[in-house]
C-alpha cells in the first residue's frame, strides 16, 4: 500500500527528518521484527493521558509527577515540540544513533552533546502544501484519519468558543456553519 503524501513540505532548508523517505524504526535492544515500534506519550493533563492510547501511545508518562528521564529511556526518535532547555532533557531518553527532532531552535550545547552520541538533531519547520491538505481531507471523509474535537459550537456562539479556548481543551474547537 502506497504511503500517503505528507500534509506538509518543510520550510526554507529541508531537513532528512522533513522529508518523505520511509523509516522503519525497532526498540533499542527490543525484537528485530522490521517495523516494530514502541510510542510513548508525555502528558500533564489527565484528558490527555484517556486520548493518547487510542492514538496508538505504547506507553502514557505524565511529566509534572515525576523526571521522565527517569521513566523512559533508549528511545529511537524524540519529537520534542518544546525547545531550549527542555531539548537536553528530551536528549537524555534517545538511544546512541537515535534521532532528535525539535519544533525549535536546540542549543548549539544541547548539538555538541549529541554528535558525541552519535544522535541526529534536526530542525523540523513545515508550511502547508495544498496538495497534502487535500489528502488529509480525503482521510478524514474517509474515517481513515480522526481529529479529536473537544468541542462544537455554532457560528454564532464564536466568543465562547473564544472563551472555551482559555481553558486550554485537548483537542480541536470547532466552529459549525
Amino acid at each position: 500500500m502506497a504511503r500517503p503524501r505528507a500534509p506538509w513540505r518543510p520550510a526554507g532548508g529541508a531537513t532528512r527528518a522533513g522529508s518523505r523517505r520511509r523509516r522503519r524504526c525497532r526498540p533499542s535492544g527490543g525484537s528485530d521484527r522490521q517495523g516494530a515500534r514502541r510510542l510513548c506519550h508525555r502528558y500533564s493533563q489527565p484528558e490527555q493521558a484517556r486520548l493518547r492510547p487510542s492514538l496508538g501511545a505504547d506507553d502514557v508518562v505524565d511529566y509534572t509527577k515525576g523526571n521522565f528521564v527517569e521513566q523512559v529511556g533508549n528511545v529511537d526518535l524524540v519529537l520534542d515540540p518544546i525547545g531550549g532547555d527542555h531539548v537536553g532533557e528530551s536528549l537524555k531518553v534517545v538511544r546512541d544513533g537515535g534521532v532528535l527532532v525539535s519544533l525549535l531552535d536546540v542549543h548549539d550545547a544541547t548539538r555538541a552533546k549529541a554528535k558525541t552520541r552519535g544522535v541526529r538533531v534536526e530542525r523540523m519547520s513545515v508550511v502547508p502544501d495544498r496538495e497534502g491538505l487535500v489528502e488529509l481531507a480525503r482521510l478524514v471523509d474517509a474515517k481513515k484519519l480522526m481529529p479529536h474535537v473537544a468541542k462544537a459550537f455554532p457560528l454564532d456562539q464564536a466568543a465562547a468558543a473564544h472563551a472555551f479556548l482559555a481553558a486550554r481543551p485537548i483537542g480541536k474547537v470547532v466552529l459549525t456553519v
